[in-house]
């Protein structure tokens, strides 16, 4: 499994947790509307399982979302998640998080909105940006 699918799964996870909560349901409702194994939801929930495709049909539905509306939003949180929120949901490894850091840092100096002798700021380990 390449670290796309990773990825793609992890927000497969954070869009039915963002979406159970917004129809305002319960696991224990959505567990027990599927018939899907508590244990097996709560790991589908929190990525450590991929949903098959009956699964994800089942939980789609009792969300009340098409699958298409529901792939269409796990497409878009892929592709415009922040590099922070897709550390803390789990999308992205903190090795990648400090690469994307020290990308942006260098593409601010190149544009010079940093100066080459400001000194990283202590308490989050970043180079200070000017005014």
């Amino acid at each position: 499994m390449n670290d796309n699918s990773g990825a793609w799964n992890r927000a497969v996870a954070a869009q039915i947790r963002a979406e159970r909560a917004a129809s305002g349901k319960t696991q224990r409702e959505v567990i027990a509307e599927s018939g899907i194994p508590k244990s097996t939801y709560l790991r589908l929930e929190s990525g450590e399982r991929r949903a098959d495709a009956d699964q994800l049909a089942q939980i789609v539905a009792i969300l009340g979302l098409r699958l298409s509306v529901f792939f269409q939003r796990v497409e878009d949180r892929v592709e415009t998640a922040d590099p922070t929120t897709a550390l803390l949901e789990g999308m992205l490894s903190p090795k990648a998080l400090l690469a994307v850091e020290r990308a942006r840092e260098e593409i601010a100096r190149q544009r010079g909105e940093v100066e080459e002798d400001d000194p990283p700021d202590a308490s989050h380990g970043r180079t200070r940006r000017s005014a």
